[in-house]
């Protein structure tokens, strides 16, 4: 399961968040700077070529912990892909299936639909709102157990709704599935020590910027571009890393257009 550790930003605009990473890495730069690099260079004698054992180092190191925030970009991006594309299934799903029981005879087609539609503006309304707040929802909504039971209930006359109902009651589960799918989703994300790994591998290498042999003022520049480099890396991990939280995470908008089709169908 996913990190709670930067659970609370996710109550914060997209821009804020963005603000909150630069202003902790580059403060922490800009306060090392003033409070931890003079007691360093207390230990830290003058060294011929000092500053280019630190570059060669500092490049060796800024390399390897790149290429790993690459990695964990690029896998929070992919996990992303692979939410939307599960919403988009389960959307289409529910699609199916809605043209499935449209065709039983009334007034079980009607109550189905109407189930349907029910369970549609359940997800738009309720279950979207809170899952972007982080918010545990139920994996089996009254409106799902509403439609379940319509559908278990139905009694074919008939060859032909027989064959109909048992594709109604294979969608759904393909339904349910896709749903639960869903909701895991919301919740996983980064584990703990993935986090504490980044954290301090970014923070030790803002510490390296203090031994370095350079004035106060270039100091400050180089620790504010270093941090902000690395806030802005880490800010794109962490909104990346929860799909569906915050202004930032992904839309229900493939279920509004849904919800517009059934709505209309049912008005007719």
């Amino acid at each position: 399961m996913g990190t709670e550790m930067f659970d609370w930003i996710y109550d914060l605009s997209t821009q804020k968040i963005v603000i909150v990473f630069c202003a902790f890495f580059i403060g922490f730069a800009w306060m090392g700077t003033v409070f931890v690099r003079p007691i360093i260079r207390l230990f830290v004698r003058r060294q011929a070529g000092l500053n280019d054992i630190l570059s060669s180092f500092l490049s060796m190191y800024g390399v390897l912990f790149g290429i790993l925030l690459g990695l964990i970009a690029a896998g929070a991006f992919q996990d992303r892909q692979e939410v939307d594309q599960s919403i988009t299934s389960e959307a289409t799903a529910v699609f199916a299936l809605f043209h499935t029981v449209s065709a039983y005879p009334p007034p079980e087609s009607t109550e189905l639909e109407a189930a349907i539609g029910d369970y549609l503006k359940f997800v738009i309304e309720t279950e979207w709102p809170a899952l972007r707040k982080g918010t545990a929802t139920p994996a089996i909504d009254g409106s799902v157990l509403e439609l379940k039971q319509r559908l278990t209930s139905f009694e074919p006359k008939t060859a032909g709704q027989e064959a109909l109902h048992g594709e109604g009651i294979s969608q759904f589960f393909s339904f349910l599935e896709l749903r639960n799918q869903r909701l895991y989703n919301a919740t996983d994300g980064i584990p703990d020590i993935v986090w504490y790994v980044v954290i301090l591998g970014a923070l030790l290498n803002i510490s390296i910027l203090w031994l370095f042999e350079v004035r106060l003022s270039v100091q400050f520049v180089l620790g504010g571009i270093l941090g902000l480099s690395l806030a802005l890396e880490i800010a794109l991990i962490a909104i990346l890393d929860k799909p569906l939280r915050g202004d930032a995470g992904l839309s229900p908008e493939v279920f509004e257009h849904l919800y517009q089709l059934v709505t209309t169908s049912l008005a007719q």
